[in-house]
């Protein structure tokens, strides 16, 4: 099964620091067995992708504006783009998010 999942930040490189363990060890043990693959929103400054643990991370940056509408802008359009390069990816069987309330993310399964 191929699964896209969602986070606002927490899986650096390293895979030892500005990560959230728990996390890495979910997505670690999902990719024992599934292709799983990882966006990360507002973490690193510019976007790259990499493998970790096992599974794939697309890291899409994080805003360059000062707060106000022009980062809120930024925001929205860096969580669109990981949608987008999801599609452009392949379809997923599954797609998740991490939700924080303050960061405004919506997911949905894509179709098989």
């Amino acid at each position: 099964m191929k699964i896209a999942i969602v986070v606002p930040r927490g899986l650096h490189p390293s895979g030892t620091f500005e990560v959230v363990p728990s996390w890495l060890a979910l997505f670690e043990l999902l990719s024992k067995s599934h292709d799983v693959h990882a966006f990360a929103l507002k973490h690193l400054e510019q976007p790259q992708s990499y493998p970790l643990r096992g599974f794939t991370v697309h890291d899409l940056g994080r805003p360059s504006a000062s707060f106000g509408l022009t980062r809120w802008t930024q925001e929205r359009t860096l969580t669109g783009a990981a949608w987008h390069r999801a599609s452009t990816l392949a379809k997923f069987d599954a797609a998740m998010a991490e939700i924080l309330a303050r960061e405004p993310v919506t997911a949905a399964v894509a179709r098989r």
